[in-house]
């Protein structure tokens, strides 16, 4: 995983103009230069319905000629 983008919030989904976004870009919490398969996130002062949205950028590598 090389970046992460997370909303996490009482609301459904982030607003941008006035309108509900699921564009990464608009998540609060975003953290970029990562060289692992996993995160943990801590967030504080939420009650009742929980909404959560997770982005990731991962890198993968193809490998030619795989012996099948």
């Amino acid at each position: 995983m090389l970046e992460n983008h997370l909303y996490v919030s009482t609301n459904i989904l982030p607003m941008k103009n006035g309108v509900e976004t699921v564009a990464p870009g608009q998540y609060p919490i975003v953290i970029g230069n990562l060289s692992t398969t996993s995160a943990t996130y801590t967030t504080d002062n939420l009650s009742g319905p929980i909404y959560i949205v997770a982005h990731a950028v991962v890198e993968w590598e193809v490998v030619k000629n795989y012996p099948m």
